[in-house]
């Protein structure tokens, strides 16, 4: 699980421990989840998305361009992963088929919609 969160680079086990329990997957990988050996076909679809997001949301970037994050997740952890993603102090580009118009709302975010090539204002 390590080198597959920090593609080779120094990050602490704090680091990334905290990632892991920001995309919940800190109590799905039992145990000692750092040296778990990862086999991808035993991950659940929801819980490769969380993994890809753990490297991005490790990484601190102030830029992030998600393209259906929450795809293969249930509603609840669709919520919560926004929830996550939304109350960073970051600039999020979301591209998203399923999104929570509420949650968009709250959050403060301006949605848009593509039409024959142009970005025009969801009503």
């Amino acid at each position: 699980m390590r080198d597959n969160l920090t593609l080779m680079q120094a990050f602490t086990d704090d680091e990334l421990l905290t990632v892991l329990d920001q995309v919940q997957l800190t109590a799905e990988l039992g145990t000692a989840p750092l040296k778990r050996m990862i086999d991808p076909d035993t991950l659940s679809g929801g819980q490769k998305q969380r993994l890809a997001l753990a490297r991005g949301l490790l990484r601190k970037r102030p830029i992030l361009l998600l393209d259906e994050i929450t795809a293969g997740l249930d509603d609840h952890s669709a919520r919560t992963i926004r929830q996550v993603l939304y109350a960073l102090p970051i600039t999020l580009i979301e591209v998203a088929h399923h999104y929570d118009k509420a949650m968009l709302t709250a959050f403060h975010f301006e949605a848009f919609t593509l039409n024959a090539g142009h970005l025009e204002p969801m009503a």
